[in-house]
């Protein structure tokens, strides 16, 4: 897939691609080790590989994204059992 090959050299782990049911509309989340320049990197790297998009935007992970990057579930999942 474009995207996934034009983040790659960006990405730390997996590239996780949510799909609109309807629509060209998507999802993509690129984990990477530092935030910092990260974005301006992601548009350079769309822009190089022509693939088009409407927003990019960098946040960290929060406790809930790392505790399901290491068990696989969620902390509510763990909670109730």
């Amino acid at each position: 897939q474009l995207v996934v090959s034009a983040l790659a050299g960006l990405a730390c782990g997996e590239i996780v691609v949510d799909r609109a049911e309807e629509g060209p509309v998507r999802t993509v989340k690129v984990p990477v080790i530092e935030v910092s320049g990260m974005t301006a990197q992601a548009v350079r790297q769309l822009d190089a590989a022509n693939v088009a998009f409407s927003d990019i935007v960098g946040r960290q992970s929060t406790l809930d994204d790392v505790f399901f990057a290491l068990t696989g579930h969620g902390a509510e999942e763990a909670a109730a059992s």
